[in-house]
């Protein structure tokens, strides 16, 4: 209901805190294609996530950020190349182990 009454104000600038969050399939596709048609318009939309091949489907610019700092900026193209260049550790510690 929020994004359909800002929406109706036509912004220049849309900015999307996970905006696919909690979406079906089709709810997630019709989104998708709104903010590409936004983005066809003319009008800026910025979106913050953590799924990146939702992100790939809809921007022409990435910027990754970690800890505050931007550790990627580009096209998806090149931040993909950036990413698989330089490897990142994650480290997963469970206080209850299931195996």
């Amino acid at each position: 209901m929020a994004i359909a009454t800002v929406l109706a104000m036509k912004p220049d600038v849309l900015v999307l805190d996970e905006p696919l969050n909690g979406l079906d399939p089709m709810a997630r596709a019709d989104s998708i294609e709104l903010f590409r048609g936004m983005a066809a318009a003319g009008r800026h939309v910025i979106i913050s996530s953590h799924i990146l091949h939702e992100v790939d489907m809809v921007a022409d610019r990435v910027v990754l950020l970690k800890g505050g700092y931007v550790v990627a900026d580009g096209a998806i193209g090149e931040v993909r190349e950036e990413v698989r260049t330089q490897p990142t550790q994650v480290l997963i510690r469970c206080g209850r182990p299931s195996f």
